[in-house]
């Protein structure tokens, strides 16, 4: 039985990509297994842990422009242990990385703060994701993990995307190590301050819609759009003294619910948070329309302060929400909207279209007149240009 390991050369956006030109597979026998990664190590202090094809990634090394990356098959890790149940996935995270605080906790794992330890870099935030549900291991879970981390991968050239740093797995568990947005989520956003100015909204609007239209470019259903998965990279406060809009600054995270979309492009596995989902998914058919009226919901609720069809008091049982969803007015007459001005209502509605063929695009959204009433210039052009950041390693500035 016999460990890969092999050399990659190329760029990378904190993960382990392969080069078919330009991998050399060597075999090492399972009893130097350790012996490699520890030379590996030596060559860079930054380890990477990442799926492959053939079985599960036991560990990589970076340097400058080159990963070396052992990989074992599934049935050799439960020999490879350090620390008694510490998995050497586990013992090398530990080794290059410090975890602090619990920032979250939601249904599929945790996130802490963490420190690279030989780095005086910023902060970064970890993902511990378990694979078991009800105590046994789920590869339906596992395969779900693998698909968000190659979802986010692939958007690393937006830079409205949380940049991916680390990623480390064993038989139990997957570490994900990301840059750490300090500002909180748009969720706690709308508790602080009620509802976003219009600039505000137009600005987080754009910076949405560019990760939703590339997306889309790349038959991908982002399927839970919601304020509480888009960060603000460092913490916002109004000033009173003029526009600070152009600080607001987003990173979409949490791609667990997306999918691909099928060769009928369409989808029929219901996903996502249900006050936000689009009247074709109670059809089970539907396409990447649906985020555009997430976000339309989403927006609505960030200009008002509320829901589009229900308020605090109102009957939100499964039948009412898809009854809302399917048949309620979104209406526009209330107090709140008296300031709003007519293309942001525009804008809300075209979002808001029952009928997803006609419904607005991201591609679309993005030259509607409202954002670009507020996101005209340095700003947008910048996104338009597809402006790449370079990968974000520990060695460098996230800011």
């Amino acid at each position: 039985m016999s460990a890969k390991c092999f050399l990659e050369s190329g760029p990378h956006h904190g993960a382990a990509r392969r080069s078919e030109d330009t991998r050399h597979s060597l075999a090492a026998p399972l009893a130097r297994q350790s012996r490699v990664l520890r030379r590996a190590k030596q060559q860079s202090s930054h380890l990477i842990f990442a799926p492959s094809t053939n079985g599960l990634s036991l560990g990589s090394s970076r340097r400058r422009n080159q990963e070396v990356c052992c990989y074992a098959g599934a049935e050799q890790l439960d020999g490879l242990r350090y620390h008694g149940s510490s998995s050497l996935a586990e013992h090398i995270f530990e080794e290059n990385y410090r975890v602090g605080e619990l920032l979250g906790v939601g249904s599929f794992g945790k996130v802490y703060r963490a420190t690279h330890r030989s780095e005086t870099a910023p902060d970064y935030a970890v993902k511990i994701v378990s694979k078991h549900r009800e105590g046994f291991l789920d590869e339906r879970v596992a395969r779900r993990i693998h698909e968000e981390i190659d979802t986010l991968r692939q958007l690393q050239d937006r830079p409205e995307v949380v940049r991916l740093i680390d990623t480390f797995e064993d038989n139990d568990r997957v570490w994900i190590v990301t840059e750490l947005c300090s500002g909180g989520d748009l969720e706690h956003f709308m508790k602080d301050y009620g509802h976003m100015a219009e600039a505000e909204a137009a600005h987080a609007a754009h910076d949405i819609l560019q990760v939703l239209a590339e997306c889309h470019r790349k038959g991908i259903c982002y399927a839970d759009v919601k304020p509480a998965n888009f960060l603000l990279t460092r913490p916002y406060r109004r000033s009173g003294k003029g526009d600070d809009s152009r600080l607001l600054e987003l990173r979409t995270t949490d791609f667990g619910c997306s999918q691909r979309i099928q060769e009928s492009g369409k989808l029929n596995k219901r996903t996502g948070t249900p006050l936000y989902m689009a009247p074709e998914l109670f059809m089970r058919y539907y396409g990447v329309e649906s985020d555009q009226w997430a976000l339309g919901i989403m927006m609505y609720q960030m200009l008002s302060g509320h829901l589009p069809f229900w308020n605090a008091q109102s009957d939100r049982s499964p039948f009412a929400v898809m009854s809302a969803i399917l048949s309620a007015e979104v209406c526009y007459d209330g107090p709140e909207w008296k300031a709003v001005s007519d293309e942001a209502k525009d804008f809300l509605s075209k979002l808001l279209d029952r009928d997803y063929n006609t419904r607005m695009t991201a591609a679309e959204g993005l030259q509607h007149p409202w954002i670009a009433k507020f996101c005209g210039g340095d700003v947008c052009l910048a996104a338009e240009n597809n402006v790449q950041l370079p990968p974000a390693t520990p060695q460098e500035s996230l800011r």
